[in-house]
């Protein structure tokens, strides 16, 4: 995944596909959730009330995240 993100990116943007400028946008919202997943663990930890084993206290994986992944 991330040698197809490299070789994509390496593209200007008028150069890739539908297909290649999604995945780079997926990418881009898979980040943006690891980040979001680290700042909640932060959170989690600090008030005892909330299951950090609850899917609810968790952000959602975004779709262009979860399409990414399907192209793997």
């Amino acid at each position: 995944m991330a040698t197809a993100a490299a070789v994509v990116s390496a593209k200007t943007a008028s150069n890739r596909s539908a297909e290649e400028s999604a995945m780079l946008a997926g990418l881009g919202q898979a980040i943006d959730w690891v980040a979001a997943m680290r700042a909640r663990v932060v959170e989690l930890a600090a008030d005892a009330d909330l299951d950090f084993r609850a899917d609810e206290n968790w952000p959602d994986l975004p779709d262009g995240a979860r399409d990414v992944v399907a192209m793997f």
